[in-house]
């Protein structure tokens, strides 16, 4: 076999390789999106996970995931929880890619609902990612300060300069990132890692379900 034929049957066991990956970050995501679910967060785009994804999307060569996302929203709140996987960020050498979760305090969002059925979720949806979309291009910034603290930390970044390029105009911004295989194989650990996700960024939400607990016992 010569060279060019070789380099053409690694590059088939590459494909294929990338097949049962992206099928497992399928499980991640349908995980993500059940126990959030559970929660009444709703995903902006239910069907749409990255900007980035399928052949000739960008250039003729761009068929490959170069960052996952998923942007979840509440009824009457003007606070959104985006998770981003940013595969273009160049991590150190044997540094795990890590998924960014961030809370946002927007100035406003159409999040109210009368009845809260499917039809109107949907609608809903789609205007807050209206909204949204065009306010954020990168990520990098939050991960570099996030791979100098230990997995998990939660930082404070309110500033827009300290995010450029990441939702500059929401108001305030707080989050922390998770090494990706701390979820587990094809997202086993998920829930575990959002209860904790979601009493970290919101601690007073967190303390407040604890003490009505409490009282009911």
């Amino acid at each position: 076999m010569n060279e060019t034929a070789k380099s053409h049957v690694l590059a088939k066991q590459a494909i294929n390789w990338l097949k049962d990956y992206y099928k497992s970050m399928r499980h991640w995501i349908k995980a993500l999106d059940a126990n959030f679910g559970q929660l009444l967060w709703y995903p902006t785009e239910p069907n749409r996970v990255s900007k980035k994804l399928g052949a000739g999307y960008i250039t003729s060569t761009g068929f490959l995931v170069s960052w996952i996302w998923r942007h979840y929203w509440q009824q009457n709140s003007n606070e959104t929880l985006i998770m981003v996987l940013n595969y273009d960020y160049e991590y150190p050498k044997d540094v795990c890619p890590v998924v960014l979760f961030a809370r946002l305090k927007h100035k406003s969002l159409p999040t109210n609902m009368k009845k809260g059925g499917d039809a109107e979720v949907k609608a809903t949806a789609k205007a807050v990612e209206k909204q949204l979309d065009p306010d954020w291009s990168s990520s990098r910034l939050l991960i570099e300060k996030a791979l100098q603290v230990p997995s998990r930390t939660v930082i404070h970044c309110p500033q827009a300069e300290e995010r450029k390029g990441f939702f500059e105009h929401a108001e305030d911004c707080s989050y922390l990132c998770v090494p990706l295989d701390q979820f587990g194989n094809d997202g086993a650990l998920t829930q575990e890692v959002i209860e904790d996700v979601l009493a970290k960024l919101w601690p007073a939400r967190t303390k407040s379900a604890a003490s009505q607990t409490k009282a009911l016992l």
